[in-house]
């Protein structure tokens, strides 16, 4: 029932077989509207796309990035049934549903347009880690920002660039309460022009989620990171040089180690198969490869990991290690 805790609250979906976009969608914007990872473009609205938000799921038409015949996909999905609420902690108010618990919460805004910076609410009473925001009506770059970013840089999510001081503005301070929109050289273009945006902003949560980096040593025995539960998905980017993709690892695409299932986050392509990538560990998990993907010698990766039902509860089953 869709008053029963755990209801989705953002839907990821990606075809696995072609190259189609990375469809992401969620409670605020609502049904049938969505924006791809790996594109700039405004969001776009297909009644065959999500359909409704369910308790642990989604109901889906027959729009081809989310449901062509007798190809794979996969669905990755956040709980929010939070109250859709107005935030006035910033100077600008946001719409927001948030998941204080899951240290999640998604919102929309209208910018500004400030001279220097202005700020937003985000609704979890602790610092975001790791957010990431798209214009809904005009064509900038998504905005990425992680806490473990060089201070005033920051990444965009669909495309392989390294972190940078975005002409089109980025994501300065973050606290308990707001997020800091900074002014860019083209006008804020990618954070703050007086129109809509979504953002989607996450804390850390022990043993449920974990923001963090690691240092590549260009070795099949790469860096391990410990993130103190077992990692259902874990999305990694190198930050200081540009090349390197999004990627994307889980346990249902591939149930065993070593993870050789790779997605990119930035790119529409189907998903690729290598020889050796990456191990989800009970703990953290552990680079199994070579190269400027994850483990380029000295290079600074960052990544944002999540469990799988950590917390336990209704119908869910604790987590598990592997």
């Amino acid at each position: 029932p869709e008053n029963t805790a755990g209801i989705t609250g953002f839907s990821w979906i990606k075809n696995r077989d072609a190259a189609d976009n990375h469809i992401l969608q969620n409670r605020v914007t609502g049904i049938y509207n969505y924006v791809s990872s790996n594109l700039d473009v405004v969001e776009a609205t297909n009644t065959n796309s999500v359909q409704r938000f369910l308790q642990q799921g989604v109901q889906i038409g027959n729009f081809d990035e989310v449901n062509t015949s007798a190809e794979s996909f996969v669905l990755w999905q956040w709980a929010n049934d939070g109250a859709e609420t107005s935030n006035g902690d910033g100077a600008i108010t946001t719409t927001i549903r948030a998941n204080t618990a899951a240290g999640f919460s998604m919102g929309t805004y209208t910018g500004d347009n400030a001279a220097v910076s202005s700020t937003i609410g985000h609704g979890l009473g602790a610092a975001p880690e790791f957010v990431i925001l798209k214009a809904l009506e005009s064509n900038p770059s998504w905005t990425a920002w992680h806490t473990d970013l060089t201070a005033g840089k920051g990444l965009q999510l669909d495309n392989s660039g390294g972190e940078i001081s975005p002409s089109g503005g980025h994501i300065g301070a973050v606290s308990s309460t707001t997020i800091t929109l900074t002014k860019g050289s083209s006008n804020n273009n990618a954070v703050n022009l007086a129109e809509e945006y979504v953002f989607y902003a996450f804390a850390p949560i022990e043993g449920y989620s974990f923001f963090g980096s690691y240092i590549g040593n260009q070795d099949n025995d790469g860096p391990y990171s410990f993130v103190g539960f077992a990692v259902a998905w874990v999305m990694i980017k190198e930050s200081d040089g540009s090349g390197s993709n999004w990627h994307i690892y889980d346990n249902k695409r591939r149930t065993y180690n070593p993870n050789t299932v790779d997605l990119n986050a930035d790119l529409a392509f189907a998903e690729s198969y290598n020889a050796a990538d990456i191990d989800l560990l009970a703990s953290g998990f552990k680079i199994r490869t070579v190269g400027t993907g994850t483990n380029e010698d000295g290079k600074t990766y960052i990544y944002a990991a999540f469990a799988e039902n950590p917390f336990g509860g209704s119908g869910v089953a604790q987590a598990r290690a592997r």
